[in-house]
């Protein structure tokens, strides 16, 4: 169960907002690292809030459970805010979509879907006996460059979308060059190229702990 969106032309500025938008609430909740007693209901939002912050939404869920067999859709799991819905907790091993979209009434439509593995944390403490839970993408398909507006994706989404596609190199890329396929090779570097990383954050971070240091011996002197 996997969807990309391509556009065959030159996209608009309006077209790469909206694929922006649905793909950088797919990463923020790809991201996330949580307690094991989260429900999928709480999640939701993640995917939704750059769309809802123009106004737009989608009436479907963001997830549902991946099944053996052709079972694309299986409970117990339902990425949707709508308190209506069965809410279980997540356990390792579940498998669920995560697929925002945008459809925009007799303009055009976005749907990025992957599937993500629920895994463990094990590595991270644990507050009052509480695991922590996490999420592993296991669709391994580039997202169309020149849909993407860099300049909306903050540094943390960065450094996933360049995670991702350098892991779709390593693995998908070999089994292109395996296969010869060289025409999806090639289309697939063009899709996984890296993506440059400010680094005004890490500056701005620096010169904040230097004056607060400054602010704080100027205070010790003051006060003693």
């Amino acid at each position: 169960d996997v969807t990309r969106t391509v556009h065959l032309g030159e996209p608009t500025d309006e077209m790469k907002d909206a694929y922006s938008r649905v793909l950088i609430g797919s990463i923020r909740l790809a991201s996330l690292i949580f307690p094991d007693n989260l429900k999928p209901s709480s999640i939701d939002v993640l995917a939704r809030a750059p769309l809802w912050e123009i106004g737009e939404d989608y009436q479907h869920g963001t997830g549902h459970g991946i099944g053996a067999f052709l079972g694309v859709h299986e409970s117990p799991v339902y990425v949707h805010y709508n308190p209506r819905m069965r809410q279980d907790h997540f356990k390792v091993g579940f498998f669920f979509s995560n697929e925002p979209g945008i459809y925009l009434e007799n303009k055009f439509g976005v749907r990025l879907e992957n599937i993500l593995e629920v895994v463990d944390k094990p590595y991270l403490k644990h507050t009052y006996g509480r695991a922590y839970l996490g999420f592993s993408d296991v669709t391994l398909v580039p997202y169309s460059n020149k849909l993407i507006n860099f300049d909306m994706l903050s540094n943390q989404e960065k450094r996933w979308l360049n995670s991702y596609n350098a892991k779709i190199r390593r693995q998908i890329g070999a089994e292109l060059k395996r296969q010869n396929a060289t025409d999806a090779f090639y289309w697939m570097m063009d899709n996984t190229q890296h993506i440059p990383v400010s680094q005004a954050t890490l500056h701005c971070q620096s010169v904040y702990v230097f004056m607060s240091h400054i602010i704080l011996v100027q205070l010790y002197y003051f006060i003693f």
